[in-house]
């Protein structure tokens, strides 16, 4: 992983979640499937299809 990936909590299709970026582009995204408090999936997209549509809709943090 690179060292410099910056990272922000958002919820994603309702689940808690984390972004990452790299360079102003999404890198990763990773989502907690929750049920009655207890995580029972945990999700990681890195599909570079699939993150583009963050490129057009989300920002990096700052």
């Amino acid at each position: 992983m690179p060292a410099n990936l910056s990272r922000r909590m958002a919820p994603v299709n309702g689940q808690p979640g984390v972004v990452t970026w790299h360079e102003a582009r999404p890198f990763a995204v990773f989502t907690l499937d929750e049920e009655e408090g207890l995580i029972r999936n945990i999700y990681v997209i890195t599909n570079s299809d699939k993150l583009a549509l963050l490129e057009r809709g989300g920002q990096p943090p700052a």
